[in-house]
């Protein structure tokens, strides 16, 4: 596999305060899908179509149409941007969701490259 290497989210600096700390390979990954899901469309003003925009259905009653339309966002979104990776199955659990809580969102992912599988793990915003 290719070693590729991202900075750390959130960004970590060294003692010194002069390098950023560096991730690689599976971590990197799973940090560029942090991001990802973490911007909302329009944050970024050198690229405004990056993002996952999770934040649309905040505030809506969760239904079998809801669960698809979310898992068609993120499919989207990591088809986009995250071009690494080819997403296997992407499960919602909706229990913390009936609580109020939030939507807990796990992606099972082959890298490309070398077919190996990953897994990330997301917790959506709760306000």
């Amino acid at each position: 596999m290719r070693n590729y290497t991202g900075w750390k989210f959130p960004p970590v600096f060294n003692d010194k305060g002069t390098e950023v700390e560096m991730v690689s390979d599976h971590i990197d990954i799973r940090e560029s899908l942090l991001i990802l899901f973490s911007t909302h469309p329009g944050e970024r003003p050198v690229n405004i179509n990056f993002g996952c925009n999770l934040r649309q259905y905040l505030f809506k009653r969760l239904t079998i149409q809801l669960v698809q339309d979310i898992k068609y966002t993120i499919h989207e979104a990591i088809t986009n941007f995250e071009k690494r990776i080819e997403v296997m199955e992407t499960n919602i659990n909706e229990e913390n969701e009936k609580e109020g809580k939030f939507l807990s969102i796990q992606i099972l992912y082959r890298i490309k490259e070398t077919g190996e599988i990953g897994e990330f793990n997301y917790q959506s915003e709760t306000e």
